[in-house]
């Protein structure tokens, strides 16, 4: 499975050693018509979260694809 990509949106050094994320979970209509949620491997996780709640993430690293870079 090929991740999807993310936004940090706020830099580690100038957060002590802290990242902020932006996502978004999506809604859409099923091939049958039905309309449900539909959350991928994490997505139903951080919807559980509620806005500002912090969490601590082990091992994380951020990996720099020149071809995603934002400014």
């Amino acid at each position: 499975m090929i991740p999807r990509p993310y936004s940090v949106t706020c830099i580690k050094e100038l957060w002590n050693k802290q990242l902020r994320f932006v996502f978004s979970l999506m809604r859409f209509e099923a091939i049958d018509g039905r309309r449900y949620h539909h959350y991928g491997l994490c997505s139903g996780w951080l919807a559980s979260l509620t806005p500002g709640q912090q969490i601590t993430v082990r091992n994380f690293t951020v990996l720099f694809d020149p071809d995603t870079m934002g400014i």
